[in-house]
């Protein structure tokens, strides 16, 4: 009789054993190395605000969770195929005008506690995303057109600091700003090119006229011998045109 008392309890306890390493086995959780995260009660749902768990294998409890962030830096495009389209604004002369623009940030993760409890359903990106698209209009509206191209590096840091400081409502950090690309109207892009050409024609005229004044009069053969492919095409159409003119007057 004692003996299948003995077998009984021995299995009893073995079970006790059994459940108890699978318990055990379960109050662990991992974080892999690009991660961080909060442990989180799955009875009251709130987090232990006095920890942050970094990548490694932690004895949580098995009534608790982790809720998991990336330690990888965040990236946001502006452009025609990213995050969202291309950054619409108005400079001050004004004039529409449409810019891309790259993004990283990090989450400033001894404040993760503080950013769970702003979005708990961590959709802080989009927030995220308008704000910045907000603050890249806000400093369009203090520059001009010519700005972008003749003060492009002073644009891109005035937008870099704006995005920095809308960026701490969020608890996270500016790591890179890159204005990629400018889109201007097209009466603006041709307004640009016809000063670009007006600007190279007075300094073409200006060196012509130097050379006049220090070669003094120039003759028909070194015009001849110094004369560009645009040039010779003009002369031969001019002498083409002479020529046809004295045969209509001989005929």
């Amino acid at each position: 009789m004692a003996r299948p008392i003995t077998l009984c309890f021995t299995g009893c306890f073995t079970c006790l054993i059994l459940v108890g390493v699978i318990l055990f086995g379960c109050s662990f959780a991992v974080l892999e190395l690009d991660e961080v995260g909060l442990k989180r009660s799955t009875t009251s749902n709130t987090i232990d605000q006095s920890q942050i768990y970094f990548s490694g294998r932690h004895f949580i409890g098995l009534t608790n969770t982790f809720i998991k962030y990336s330690r990888r830096w965040g990236i946001i495009d502006f452009a025609t195929n990213g995050d969202r389209g291309l950054i619409s604004g108005k400079t001050n002369d004004p004039s529409n005008i449409q810019i891309g623009v790259s993004i990283m940030y990090r989450i400033r993760f001894e404040m993760l506690p503080k950013l769970y409890l702003l979005y708990p359903g961590r959709q802080h990106r989009n927030d995220m995303m308008t704000s910045a698209q907000t603050a890249v209009s806000g400093v369009i509206n203090t520059f001009s057109y010519d700005d972008f191209f003749k003060r492009r590096d002073v644009v891109q840091s005035r937008m870099a600091q704006a995005i920095a400081n809308a960026f701490q409502r969020f608890y996270c950090e500016l790591t890179l700003f890159q204005l990629n690309s400018i889109v201007l109207e097209n009466r603006i892009e041709d307004s640009i090119l016809a000063q670009e050409i007006n600007k190279r024609d007075a300094i073409t005229s200006q060196q012509r006229q130097s050379i006049q004044v220090l070669q003094g009069p120039v003759s028909y053969t070194h015009l001849r011998a110094h004369e560009t492919p645009e040039h010779l095409v003009c002369r031969l159409l001019l002498e083409k045109k002479k020529l046809l003119t004295r045969r209509l007057d001989k005929s």
